[in-house]
């Protein structure tokens, strides 16, 4: 009763008290967040085996088997899954579901050292793979609409870029790249040229394994001090590799490789990552947003960077969107 008669008596501070409650709301409302995918302790992750030319038996003999043993030393784990193959194996771990989210990061930690306890043979490589933080919160797919072959290469560099570009907007807790393909040098030699010359592939196999692409190109040095000059990464330029002498003629005349040899630049064979989308072949780039945000204002920024990339390709290339989680939390605002 005092405080409705001091509304009454004062009624600035009834409309004080009203505007307060009005902008808390409001300040509430712009910066709740809002995100589809909720945040889940991460009970759950997978030891990879990588043991090339092992059969399965020989790996659950020798590897699996040891491994479960160590594991199940940790108390916290509620059951353990394998599935192996030629060459490979994979365990799954789950914890136990009474462990507190507070004790998770603790408990992987452990399965870590006991992982790194076991005494592996050689040629063996184990790794506990953690799939932790959130889900992918926008993804984009860079396609190639020319004719043609799709220059993957280019793809994959432009790839890298916006991957570095998403990177770089706040509250981004990763970024991923998917159906990208590193790049080679192929010599691919004159069988007819290399006879008439005299000339052996092994004396060709030796003449590029005995280029030094970590040879000086120049000096830099004052009164106290020198330093050599070397270029970085001198194997990856063409016309470098196509300059390598292989051999002398009449003691004047050098053959180089570009004398029997074609070099190109093409994409790694075989392929070893291939993304599809819509029956075609593209580079996918993903954001993971981090948790506890407004997932739509992450994705407008996002669009901005795609829009400012987007403006300088060429029509051959496009970035299409491909997975918008704030499309589904729009729809239950």
């Amino acid at each position: 009763m005092n405080l409705i008669n001091l509304f009454i008596e004062k009624p600035r501070i009834l409309f004080l008290t009203l505007s307060f409650i009005l902008l808390a709301g409001i300040s509430s409302a712009i910066s709740i967040p809002i995100q589809e995918n909720p945040e889940l302790a991460q009970r759950w992750s997978g030891v990879r085996v990588f043991y090339p030319g092992a059969s399965p038996e020989r790996i659950e003999t020798q590897i699996v088997n040891e491994l479960e043993i160590k594991l199940r030393e940790v108390e916290e784990i509620k059951e353990l899954d394998s599935i192996i193959s030629q060459g490979y194996a994979s365990i799954t771990v789950e914890l136990e579901h009474s462990i507190h989210p507070d004790l998770i990061e603790q408990t992987w930690s452990m399965v870590q050292d006991k992982l790194a306890q076991f005494i592996s043979p050689d040629g063996v490589e184990v790794v506990l793979d953690r799939s932790s933080g959130p889900p992918i919160t926008v993804q984009y797919a860079i396609s190639w609409n020319g004719s043609g072959e799709a220059p993957v290469v280019m793809m994959s560099r432009l790839g890298n870029q916006l991957k570095r570009k998403l990177s770089s907007i706040g509250a981004t807790h990763g970024t991923a790249i998917y159906g990208e393909t590193d790049e080679e040098i192929l010599v691919e030699v004159d069988s007819n040229k290399i006879s008439s010359l005299g000339l052996t592939y092994i004396e060709i196999s030796s003449a590029l394994e005995s280029f030094d692409n970590k040879r000086a190109a120049g000096v830099s040095s004052n009164k106290n001090s020198e330093f050599l000059i070397r270029l970085k990464d001198n194997t990856q330029s063409i016309q470098k590799i196509s300059e390598i002498p292989i051999k002398v003629v009449n003691d004047s005349e050098i053959i180089q490789l570009q004398d029997i040899a074609s070099i190109s630049r093409k994409p790694l064979s075989p392929v070893e990552d291939i993304f599809m989308y819509n029956g075609k072949v593209v580079v996918s780039v993903a954001a993971l947003g981090a948790m506890s945000q407004r997932v739509h204002d992450y994705v407008d920024r996002a669009r901005l960077v795609v829009d400012d990339m987007r403006s300088s390709l060429p029509e051959e290339i496009s970035i299409e969107e491909i997975y918008d989680e704030s499309f589904y939390t729009s729809k239950k605002i």
